[in-house]
């Protein structure tokens, strides 16, 4: 179990480095792995998230975002996310630049 958090902790640093290059598909693929070693990691699912709507995956976005806020309702982030998403039943341009944003909030290295 230690070896699979040092492996975790690895891709999330690679991860985070790699958003710091602007390379999400990079990124987005060491933050999966981080979630294949720790499955309710909701700050790598969240990362992940932000890799996919930077890619323009916005669904696969919002679906990581549903499971985010699933596992923890009271998470500030995901209730935002899953209010401007279900603010409207088809959102405009304005709306979908708002959830775009929110959705692509890159992760950190807190």
């Amino acid at each position: 179990m230690r070896a699979a958090c040092g492996a975790a902790d690895e891709a999330w640093n690679a991860g985070v480095d790699a958003v710091a290059n602007d390379q999400w598909c990079r990124a987005l693929a060491h933050f999966e792995a981080v979630t294949a070693l720790r499955p309710d990691d909701t700050e790598a699912i969240k990362a992940a998230a932000a890799c996919q709507a930077r890619l323009g995956k916005l669904t696969d976005a919002i679906r990581r975002w549903q499971s985010v806020h699933a596992a923890d309702p009271d998470d500030e982030q995901a209730k935002k996310v899953m209010a401007a998403v279900h603010s409207t039943a088809k959102p405009g341009v304005e709306e979908q630049a708002r959830i775009r944003l929110l959705l692509e909030a890159p992760p950190t290295d807190d």
